[in-house]
């Protein structure tokens, strides 16, 4: 029988000179930090798979060496969170957590943002995961309860997705800044990530102070 709860946790810490973007220090951090909290105070079990793999394994069994994520190891995640293949059963609460780059391009003079992933590639207008496209899977799936957390630059355009997924659902959205701006992430050796102080509260067991509908 397929769990209830399933989670998807992504914390991308490696993006390679290609992608012109820096590498992260937590955003792995982060998503372990996450992991283990639902682990701990979920009020059911979750499923949690986790990229890269092993990101949320200690020791010998942590993350794989390159630490990379493609696009389409990501896509075909969130598509089998959400709307995964017959004959497996959807879950009744699915929960996204993604920590990593994001950023805003114009597309076929369109502007979107993307979730950035290990194989973007800029210059030849490849840059990762397209929101608009996690609105799509959420717009069509059978999961009746939707947590989204995204920790990266631009994450609040998630929001203008409200007006085209339907209302049948429960929804947690939670953003770690507003859709024009950036993130900034805070030094490994302050132990710091974007969104730390959210993360700080579900470590401590209270409520992250958000309201879900």
């Amino acid at each position: 029988m397929r769990p209830q709860w399933e989670a998807l946790i992504v914390g991308i810490n490696r993006y390679p000179e290609y992608t012109n973007f820096n590498d992260l220090t937590v955003a792995a951090l982060d998503g372990e930090n996450v992991a283990q909290r639902l682990e701990q105070y979920g009020y059911e079990p979750f499923r949690i798979q986790d990229l890269p793999l092993g990101l949320t394994q200690k020791g010998a069994g942590g993350p794989s060496s390159t630490g990379l994520v493609k696009l389409e190891e990501l896509r075909s995640a969130v598509a089998n969170l959400f709307n995964p293949p017959p004959p497996n059963q959807p879950p009744e609460t699915g929960l996204f957590f993604f920590s990593g780059h994001g950023c805003r391009q114009e597309v076929d003079g369109i502007e979107e943002v993307f979730l950035v992933t290990s194989d973007a590639f800029p210059d030849v207008g490849i840059y990762g995961y397209p929101l608009r496209e996690l609105g799509e899977q959420i717009a069509t799936s059978p999961v009746k309860q939707v947590v989204i957390w995204l920790d990266c630059c631009y994450s609040g355009e998630l929001l203008s997705l409200l007006p085209f997924i339907p209302t049948d659902k429960a929804y947690c959205l939670i953003t770690a800044t507003r859709s024009f701006e950036p993130g900034v992430e805070i030094s490994h050796e302050q132990g710091r990530g974007i969104y730390q102080g959210v993360t700080d509260r579900i470590k401590s067991g209270k409520s992250p102070g958000w309201y879900c509908y």
